[in-house]
């Protein structure tokens, strides 16, 4: 058996099989790792996941669609979806990680708010990962909302085509957060002292 027949019988198989099985696993449950290790190893976990799953589901059916399909069906289908279910990661994987940094935000600013004295400065305010680089909460120094928190600039998603405002937070001095799809909802609460 040569140097090459190893990784031939993962990559290049004459039928599909627990190998190729593995394979697909293995790209659809890549982010999961990332999910514990940190919230900014996620956005490049799923674009390894997404090239390793959808590239190999994709060249194994047009190389081999027809011949697995005829040898082994069910395998192949299972192996097909399984690979080619990898592109869900584009849909739901960047909003898992604007939710774990809304929610890493939240705990921080409210803690901070809980600490920190009623005239703190501005400058002192925590930062928070609004998606494109680190941002600074502005606090709310008079009106219905004094003593609050909120982020200026929203928390961005990414997407395919470049990143989108997903939304903003506003955290209260007790702790009670609220997030707002717009800044205009925002801005609204800000005013009106809901």
């Amino acid at each position: 058996m040569s140097e090459d027949a190893g990784w031939q019988a993962w990559i290049v198989p004459d039928r599909p099989g627990l190998r190729q099985f593995a394979l697909g696993a293995v790209a659809l449950l890549l982010p999961v790792p990332a999910l514990a290790l940190g919230p900014e190893l996620l956005i490049p976990a799923m674009a390894v996941a997404v090239v390793l799953g959808v590239g190999l589901g994709l060249g194994w059916a047009l190389v081999y669609g027809r011949d697995w399909l005829v040898q082994a069906p069910l395998t192949a289908v299972g192996i097909f979806a399984m690979t080619l279910g990898c592109t869900l990661h584009l849909i739901l994987l960047p909003r898992i990680d604007v939710l774990l940094r809304v929610r890493s935000a939240r705990q921080e600013v409210a803690s901070w708010l809980r600490q920190a004295p009623a005239d703190a400065p501005a400058s002192a305010a925590p930062r928070y990962a609004s998606g494109e680089g680190p941002r600074t909460f502005v606090l709310v120094s008079s009106g219905p909302r004094q003593g609050a928190a909120y982020t200026d600039a929203p928390f961005r998603s990414w997407t395919p085509f470049g990143y989108r405002d997903s939304c903003w937070l506003l955290v209260r001095r007790e702790g009670t957060a609220t997030v707002f799809g717009s800044r205009a909802e925002l801005d609204q609460v800000l005013t009106e002292g809901r």
